[in-house]
């Protein structure tokens, strides 16, 4: 039969054995407890990122919806302002023949009026040689 002192050592051997487990298993709970908590935290960050980017995604399709607005409206524009543009040049070109017309015209004047300035002269002096 076993010795009662050789119990007693068994039973404090396994007592020790078991503080010292309760203070693993206290400081292995201690542990998973901070993990968990950063888990958390970091979930809630990216819970907050997904927010933040799901706000970010519809203000970028606002976005994307008035420069599609804008781009159709500058479209538009530019195609009014190319016809404008066209009409522009036809009177332009409209003028600027009339001008060369009347510039034609005003020659042609110019030299009718010096002939007949210089014809009137010309009569004018002979006048006066018959006269004197």
């Amino acid at each position: 039969m076993a010795d009662k002192n050789d119990f007693s050592e068994l039973l404090a051997e396994m007592l020790l054995r078991m503080d010292r487990q309760q203070g693993e298993i206290k400081q292995t709970n201690d542990i998973l407890r901070t993990v968990a908590e950063v888990q958390g935290k970091m979930l809630h960050q990216i819970e907050l990122i997904y927010t933040d980017q799901q706000q970010f995604n519809a203000q970028q399709i606002q976005f994307n919806a008035r420069q599609e607005q804008f781009n159709t409206q500058q479209l538009r524009f530019n195609t009014e302002q190319q016809q404008f543009n066209t009409q522009q040049q036809e009177v332009n070109q409209a003028i600027l023949g009339e001008l060369r017309t009347i510039k034609t015209d005003v020659r042609e004047l110019k030299e009718v009026v010096l002939n007949n300035h210089e014809e009137r002269l010309r009569r004018l002096e002979e006048f006066m040689r018959r006269a004197s």
